[in-house]
């Protein structure tokens, strides 16, 4: 089995806190950038300063180079001075790895592991003290059999005499028409 394999195969995560220590990263060596020029690297289908460190992040925590290897890379991408790769390099391993979690991509496929990953990256859910609404409940009401059916005997009387009103009417207008003929 090739350790660079094994290696290859972990996942990265970022939680909060190693997002804040990142984003004090860039700003500490000016790598990060405004909306213009994030705007002008999509534009011309460049890759970002951030991106560019993100992976750098990655590519350490999976140990996939040498460190000397890292820095000659972040000094020519980034184009910056050797030393200031050095020191992104030297903050990143110092402040930020210890924050970083780390799997194999093969834990993933344990619904349990997947469900304690989620509780360490959006925390807990806190228990609310207010009470959940409660559910709309129809109130029936409760009528005497023999009562219901005078009522509704009562109802379709007078939706017979109703229908019979409506048909004297329609045969009245048909008996005053004029014939077409």
């Amino acid at each position: 089995m090739d350790i660079f394999n094994i290696k290859k195969n972990l996942r990265v995560i970022f939680i909060d806190e190693a997002e804040v220590v990142f984003s004090d990263i860039l700003k500490s060596f000016g790598l990060q950038e405004t909306d213009e020029e994030f705007d002008e690297y999509i534009l011309h289908n460049q890759e970002s300063r951030e991106s560019i460190a993100r992976d750098a992040v990655v590519v350490m925590a999976k140990k996939l180079i040498p460190q000397e290897k890292l820095i000659e890379i972040l000094q020519k991408h980034l184009q910056i001075p050797k030393e200031s790769a050095g020191g992104i390099i030297i903050n990143i391993k110092n402040k930020l790895l210890p924050l970083l979690l780390v799997f194999p991509d093969e834990k993933f496929n344990d619904p349990i592991f997947r469900e304690e990953i989620s509780k360490k990256i959006f925390g807990e859910e806190e228990p609310t003290t207010e009470m959940p609404p409660l559910p709309i409940v129809k109130k029936v009401e409760i009528k005497d059999v023999e009562k219901n059916a005078v009522e509704l005997e009562k109802k379709k009387e007078s939706k017979t005499a109703a229908e019979t009103i409506g048909e004297s009417l329609k045969n009245m207008q048909d008996k005053y028409r004029e014939s077409t003929e």
